[in-house]
């Protein structure tokens, strides 16, 4: 399995080049990881940021291993 990570700053066009890959790689999945958890339902939780980071990163691995 070969993993790409987009990174960069708000409105860089990174979910647009994502989107693009996943037209030209075509057994690529799209995983927005803003959207594995909000912050909203962090501070619902009761998380604080790092026990975010590590909810967030429990719900990445379980996408990864679908």
């Amino acid at each position: 399995m070969l993993i790409l990570n987009i990174n960069g700053p708000m409105n860089s066009g990174k979910t647009t080049v994502s989107k693009i890959l996943m037209n030209l790689l075509l057994d690529a999945t799209f995983i927005e990881v803003d959207e594995l958890m909000s912050n909203k339902e962090e501070t619902k939780l009761g998380l604080s940021m790092q026990d975010g980071w590590v909810e967030r990163q429990k719900r990445l691995n379980e996408k990864l291993l679908d």
